[in-house]
C-alpha cells in the first residue's frame, strides 16, 4: 500500500525563567572569574609551582568539584567555571530544586531532570510545550537522517533488495531471489542455498519451525508468522488481532517490515480500531529502520498536508536507497522548485549506486523466471 502556534503571556513567562536563571548563572560566573584574573595579576613575578602530575591533578578537580558544591569559585578556566555551573544546573530537580546524583531525565525532552513522578507531575504544566517542541526535535533529527544500507545476502555478497527476498526457516537467513534461483532452477528444488538443508516443509512443520526460530528471538519467523495469521494461511485462521501481535513483537526486535505491517493495520484499522497517528508512528519507526515504502507513505502523507519540505526529505532519503518511486518523486519536485539542482544531482547520483549494488545478471534472471511464472498463473487462472 502506497498510500502555525497561539501563545499566552504566561506560558512565554514561564519558558523565560530558567533561561534567565541559567544566564544569571553564568554571568555572575564570568563576573568572579575577572575578579581572580585581576587577584592574580598582583603575584606575577614569583616563583612558579611545581608542575601538576596526574595523581595530583586529579585530586585537584575532585576539591574544585567540592568547593564549587559549597558555592566558592575555583581556579580552573573561564570555560571550565561554565561548564561547572551547567553541570550544576543540570543536576538539580527542575521542580523542587534538589541536586543529586540520582535524578531521572524527562523521556521526551532529554533536558530535564526530576526527583520522582510527583515531581515529574508537578512541573508537567510549565514543562509541556517546552517539552514536546524539543521531543519533536529529536525525533525529525532521528527521522530524516539516512539509514544504513540493508545487510548482504550472505551467498552473493551483494545488498540485498527491499522485496525480491526468501526467508529460510532452516537455517533462519534472508537470501535473494538470485541466489534462490540459481541452486532451485526453473524446475524448483527443495535445497537450501545456504546450508544445504531441506528448505520445503508442511503446512503443520513451517509453523512448528516458525515457533521454533520464534523461541530464539528471531524477528524475521515473528513476523512471517504474523503475515500467516493475517492472511489466513498454512492450516491457521486468519485473526488480525494474533497478526497485530506477533508484528508488534517483530518490531520491538528490530524489524522494520513488520512496523510497516503495524502501521498499515492501524491505518486500514485491520485488526484495531483505525488510528492515523499510530500508523505515521509506527511508519517512522520503520523509516528510521530503513524501510523505503514507510518512507515512500511518510512523504505522501506530509505532501497531502502541505508539508512539501518534509515530504521531499522523505522522498530524498529513500531513493537514495534506491527506490524508483520515491526518485520520481524528487524529480517533480526538482521541476517544481521544492529540490535544488545539487541536491536533485547528488539524489539522483546516489539512486543509481544503489541500483548498481543491488544488480546482477543471477538476479536479472530470476525476476525474469518469476514473471513468466506468474504470467502462465495467470493464463491458467483464466
Amino acid at each position: 500500500m502506497r498510500h502555525d502556534y497561539d501563545y499566552d503571556y504566561d506560558t512565554v513567562v514561564a519558558a523565560l525563567i530558567p533561561i534567565a536563571a541559567t544566564a544569571a548563572i553564568i554571568i555572575a560566573t564570568i563576573i568572579a572569574y575577572h575578579k581572580r584574573r585581576q587577584q592574580n595579576s598582583s603575584t606575577e613575578g614569583r616563583d612558579s609551582p611545581d608542575p601538576v602530575t596526574p595523581r595530583e591533578m586529579g585530586g585537584a578537580k575532585q576539591q574544585k568539584t567540592k568547593r564549587h558544591l559549597e558555592g566558592e569559585t575555583s581556579g580552573g578556566s573561564l570555560a571550565d567555571d561554565i561548564m561547572d555551573a551547567a553541570n550544576r544546573d543540570a543536576s538539580k530537580c527542575a521542580a523542587c530544586g534538589k541536586v543529586g546524583d540520582d535524578l531521572k531525565t524527562c523521556n521526551g525532552c532529554k533536558l530535564v531532570k526530576y526527583c520522582d513522578s510527583s515531581c515529574q507531575k508537578a512541573h508537567r504544566p510549565k514543562h509541556k510545550r517546552e517539552c514536546r517542541e524539543r521531543a519533536a526535535e529529536i525525533l525529525d533529527a532521528a527521522l530524516f537522517e539516512q539509514p544504513p544500507p540493508r545487510e548482504d545476502c550472505p551467498i552473493c555478497f551483494l545488498r540485498l533488495p527491499p522485496r525480491t527476498t526468501v526467508y529460510q526457516l532452516c537455517c533462519g537467513k534472508t537470501l535473494c531471489d538470485g541466489c534462490m534461483f540459481a541452486v532451485a532452477g526453473p524446475t524448483g528444488s527443495d535445497v537450501c542455498p545456504f546450508c544445504r538443508g531441506r528448505s520445503s516443509f508442511s503446512k503443520k512443520q513451517t509453523v512448528e519451525r516458525c515457533e521454533k526460530r520464534m523461541a530464539a528471538g528471531d524477528a524475521e519467523a515473528f513476523n512471517m508468522l504474523g503475515c500467516d495469521y493475517d492472511d489466513g494461511v498454512m492450516g491457521l485462521p486468519r485473526d488480525p488481532r494474533k497478526a497485530l501481535e506477533l508484528w508488534i513483537r517483530a518490531g520491538e526486535l528490530g524489524h522494520e517490515g513488520a512496523n510497516y505491517n503495524v502501521a498499515c493495520a492501524y491505518y486500514e484499522g485491520q485488526g484495531v480500531e483505525r488510528n492515523a497517528k499510530k500508523a505515521v508512528k509506527y511508519y517512522q519507526l520503520a523509516a528510521m529502520g530503513g524501510h523505503e515504502g514507510s518512507r515512500w507513505n511518510l512523504g505522501n502523507i506530509e505532501y497531502v498536508a502541505g508539508n512539501t519540505a518534509r515530504a521531499m526529505k522523505h522522498f530524498v532519503i529513500a531513493a537514495r536507497a534506491g527506490d524508483d518511486d520515491s526518485m520520481k518523486r524528487v524529480g517533480e519536485g526538482f521541476a517544481k522548485g521544492h529540490v535544488t539542482k545539487d541536491e536533485y544531482e547528488q539524489t539522483l547520483g546516489a539512486h543509481r549506486d544503489a541500483q548498481d549494488e543491488m544488480k546482477s545478471d543471477q538476479r536479472d534472471r530470476a525476476i525474469g523466471a518469476r514473471a513468466r511464472e506468474n504470467l502462465v498463473a495467470s493464463l491458467m487462472g483464466r
